[in-house]
């Protein structure tokens, strides 16, 4: 009887020290534990918050037009239409494309592969318009390279860099011709060089003052191109006459237009691409056809022709 009453009193101590405790407990929680809000959201905000999720959208600028002489990262229509036709077993008759499709997989920008492409198709062209048509130029590799630096500057801003160098180039010669300085032909020419880089200096500033012409993106690659064929265009003024300097320069000016429009052409780069077996084997072919031809070019007709039709 004393343990049990013992037991009851030790029980009702445990009880009455740690009820307190655990109740202290539970309201600290109380307290400490935030209720809950609920909010509601008026209408007019959640309309603003869709309308300002709208106008945070990313809008991708406008296309711009494809510089086949830059490399690009995002897959473009060339390099689309490339890989189109996956090859996966190269043969005889598709191994160069096999050799081109596996590069531009592994990174090789494809407008790297189509100018170089296109550079036997423009000596091509050239060949053409000397020994068919008659058009004289300053050999192959000046209208090739001026084409090239036309397709990377473009057009309009190209004409008016070549114009520039030409023009000062022959201003200088001809006035240090005048003044009777005569030094040796390296140094002539370094000298010259200096003077068709100031010019260039000044066109580039009359052309970002007074025009609209885009020359905030060209690059230094067909700039470099067109002054160094001065020396080219020097050599002609030395070896002849003006009036025969002028027209070989012009000759050379116009069948380097002819074949930019070439060179241009979405459909011709695209078939150099896809077909490069096929266009290289017809290269060759017309290089050989080029090379036989001993008759008389097409301005030869006109220029003969009374000759030509008294026969």
């Amino acid at each position: 009887m004393k343990n049990l009453l013992l037991f009851l009193i030790i029980l009702g101590t445990i009880l009455g020290l740690v009820f307190p405790i655990r109740t202290s407990l539970a309201l600290s929680k109380k307290t400490l534990t935030p209720t809950p809000q609920v909010t509601i959201t008026p209408e007019p905000l959640a309309s603003e918050s869709a309308a300002a999720s709208q106008s945070s959208k990313f809008i991708p600028p406008q296309p711009k037009k494809s510089d086949i002489t830059q490399p690009t990262k995002p897959k473009n229509k060339l390099e689309r239409a490339l890989l189109a036709r996956p090859i996966n077993h190269p043969s005889w008759n598709n191994f160069i494309t096999y050799i081109v499709q596996q590069s531009v997989q592994h990174g090789l920008p494809v407008n790297t592969i189509v100018l170089i492409l296109l550079l036997p198709l423009a000596a091509s062209l050239i060949a053409i318009l000397r020994h068919i048509v008659g058009l004289k130029g300053l050999g192959i590799f000046t209208p090739t390279v001026l084409s090239v630096a036309f397709l990377s500057a473009g057009v309009e801003v190209g004409l008016i860099i070549f114009f520039t160098i030409v023009i000062t180039l022959t201003l200088v010669r001809l006035t240090l011709k005048k003044l009777h300085f005569r030094i040796q032909y390296l140094p002539r020419m370094a000298l010259i060089m200096v003077f068709i880089s100031l010019s260039m200096i000044g066109l580039f500033y009359f052309l970002v003052r007074y025009t609209t012409l885009d020359v905030y993106t060209l690059s230094i690659f067909p700039i470099i191109i067109m002054i160094l064929l001065a020396e080219s265009f020097m050599e002609i003024q030395i070896g002849r006459s003006l009036r025969e300097a002028i027209y070989f320069t012009l000759q050379t000016l116009l069948i380097s237009l002819l074949v930019y429009l070439v060179l241009t052409s979405d459909w011709v780069q695209v078939i150099m691409i896809t077909h490069i077996e096929l266009t290289t084997l017809l290269i060759i072919l017309i290089d050989i056809f080029v090379g036989k031809y001993v008759g008389l070019r097409i301005l030869e007709y006109w220029r003969f022709r009374r000759l030509v039709s008294s026969r």
